[in-house]
């Protein structure tokens, strides 16, 4: 945690939590038959993992339901990270298709990229061989940019897209200026859209209003 929050001298001698990252903050039970954590939320917008309840980070202690089922994991807001559903292997799900999860920050914006080759050759960053795109989103939309496309062994296709801290409730959303269907959960304030399988290898456009 003090490599992304320097100022915070809290954060010096916090070791019972940590990130993956810079975007992810892991907060992982570390003794017997404990249900709850006294969980260190840095001063920033965060995001419960699994159900998108943001929880405003003031630079103190928050006392969270520790279940058995799953580990305690937090989005940092203003970040965008590019996931794929789980398989058997890491082979497998490289075939899978991509999903994105917007958590935007305090003020309405989050920024992302995804790097990808085959996972295996040494040196693809050098010779070409690989693809870069980046993601940016802001109050109403979310959008891409392919800044390198050297790499083509699987289809890179999109199908689902999910907004943490959406504070509006949408009345209509497009990709790519075609209408698409959405689901906005109002307590929560998350918003997820139904891709229809778009090509990461090309620029594309999520917008609502």
């Amino acid at each position: 945690l003090f490599f992304e929050f320097p100022e915070d001298t809290n954060t010096y001698i916090i070791d019972d939590q940590f990130l993956w990252g810079s975007a992810l903050m892991i907060t992982p039970v570390l003794t017997k038959d404990t249900t709850a954590l006294n969980t260190y939320f840095p001063a920033c917008a965060w995001y419960d993992f699994y159900t998108g309840l943001k929880i405003t980070g003031s630079g103190s202690r928050i006392k969270v339901n520790a279940p058995m089922s799953q580990i305690n994991l937090y989005v940092r807001g203003g970040n965008i990270l590019p996931m794929v559903e789980p398989a058997m292997t890491t082979t497998e799900s490289r075939k899978n298709n991509f999903r994105l999860l917007v958590a935007l920050n305090e003020t309405g914006q989050a920024n992302g990229g995804l790097f990808w080759d085959d996972g295996e050759t040494i040196g693809t960053h050098d010779s070409g061989v690989f693809n870069m795109i980046m993601f940016s989103a802001g109050k109403n939309f979310v959008s891409s940019e392919v800044m390198k496309a050297g790499y083509t062994g699987e289809k890179m296709t999109l199908d689902k897209l999910t907004v943490y801290g959406m504070l509006v409730t949408p009345k209509s959303v497009t990709v790519n200026g075609k209408g698409a269907q959405f689901q906005y959960n109002s307590p929560v304030k998350t918003l997820t859209v139904s891709i229809p399988l778009v090509d990461l290898l090309k620029p594309f456009s999520v917008k609502w209003m």
